[in-house]
């Protein structure tokens, strides 16, 4: 993943709800398939791993934020752990077949959050985050971002 999309992830992390994050996380997620799939590509077994173990730590996140207090979190769960196998598989043998199938699974699971992000009006999970305008200011060729702290900051107060 490159520096650019790590920013803009950044970015939208500082911003969303709870749903919000969960969309994030499946696209960080793909950005890490993608990752493993160049890596095959150019038979770098070591890069291949280490996409496909940052996209399990995806998963494991999408795990640990399951509510059980809901039917729906147990399927989850087991679609989730189905995938990590794979995963493991994945690594283990060097395919990207395996990546592919689990990239089927979640694909569906993603478009159903984004769904539901859309319709989520709650308010971001960081309070204290600071604004970001686009378009204030413009350098040669690119789009120039601002940051506004006027809200007091980040972080906690005492």
């Amino acid at each position: 993943m490159n520096k650019e999309k790590i920013n803009d992830f950044t970015r939208r992390i500082s911003t969303g709800n709870r749903t919000g994050l969960t969309v994030i996380v499946y696209e960080i997620m793909n950005e890490y398939f993608q990752d493993a799939y160049a890596a095959k590509e150019n038979n770098d077994a070591d890069a291949f791993k280490t996409a496909v173990r940052k996209a399990d730590s995806c998963i494991a996140h999408l795990m640990d934020e399951l509510d059980f207090k809901y039917e729906l979190s147990s399927k989850l769960y087991s679609e989730y752990m189905f995938c990590r196998k794979h995963l493991a598989f994945a690594m283990m043998r060097f395919s990207e077949k395996e990546v592919r199938d689990v990239e089927k699974i979640l694909k569906p699971l993603h478009e159903a959050f984004v769904e539901i992000s859309k319709i989520d009006d709650t308010p971001p999970v960081m309070a204290n985050a600071e604004n970001v305008y686009a378009g204030m200011t413009y350098g040669k060729g690119t789009l120039n971002e601002s940051s506004d702290i006027t809200n007091g900051g980040r972080g906690f107060y005492a």
